[in-house]
């Protein structure tokens, strides 16, 4: 960013900054004290988590919550299909978000292209979760059971069996659980990047997709 842009950035009002930058003034500034911080001392920044630390024994999370977002890219040039998403009906990248469903703190994400399913990124991406984690997800992870036992999913009605009124109150209290998850998505594609068409490298989608969800959790303990 050039220093004429950015000091037309810092004269805007604290809604039209967050506006052009997705995040809020004092959050900017928290942010280039680290990045100072890190140009002196060349260390490693801050990180994510990271899906090892879903199976610490001296950090063991409650209900953790996963769930996967899309965002539409170009169309590639060799191996359409594999980018082709039949839900999106276009070609997009698959992004996918575990949180801490008390926190709202993003643990850990995960990429792959727009035709994998959201269960086989899951298994793919290399989460561990401790046994007494309580794992939540939607109708997409169905059979999550069976990668980790303390996993809750929707019912679903099959032609023989409709749901009971127990399991639709169910289904009710764990979308309302789920919610949190979808907020987190909403917060990531605030940054047009995630939210509009991709037109950058595809292999440098993950990279961008870690920073993003760092700068989301830097605002969220600044809140809290």
């Amino acid at each position: 960013m050039s220093h004429d842009r950015l000091e037309r950035l810092r004269q805007l009002n604290r809604t039209r900054f967050k506006r052009h930058t997705g995040i809020y003034p004092e959050t900017f500034a928290e942010m280039e004290i680290v990045l100072d911080q890190r140009e002196r001392s060349k260390k490693k920044s801050g990180r994510l988590p990271g899906r090892k630390s879903l199976k610490q024994e001296e950090t063991v999370f409650q209900i953790i919550a996963v769930d996967a977002a899309e965002t539409p890219c170009e169309r590639p040039t060799r191996q359409q299909r594999r980018w082709y998403s039949g839900k999106k009906k276009r070609h997009t990248l698959k992004t996918q978000v575990v949180i801490d469903v008390s926190t709202r703190m993003i643990l850990c994400v995960a990429t792959a292209f727009g035709s994998m399913h959201d269960l086989t990124l899951f298994r793919q991406s290399g989460v561990q979760i401790h046994p007494e984690t309580a794992l939540i997800g939607d109708a997409g992870y169905q059979g999550i059971r069976r990668h980790h036992g303390h996993s809750v999913t929707p019912h679903k009605a099959t032609k023989k069996a409709q749901l009971t009124p127990e399991q639709r109150q169910q289904n009710r209290e764990l979308a309302s659980t789920r919610l949190r998850v979808e907020h987190v998505i909403r917060r990531l594609k605030i940054f047009r990047v995630l939210k509009d068409v991709y037109r950058h490298r595809r292999r440098r989608f993950s990279l961008r997709v870690n920073l993003i969800a760092a700068v989301c959790n830097r605002t969220v303990a600044s809140v809290t």
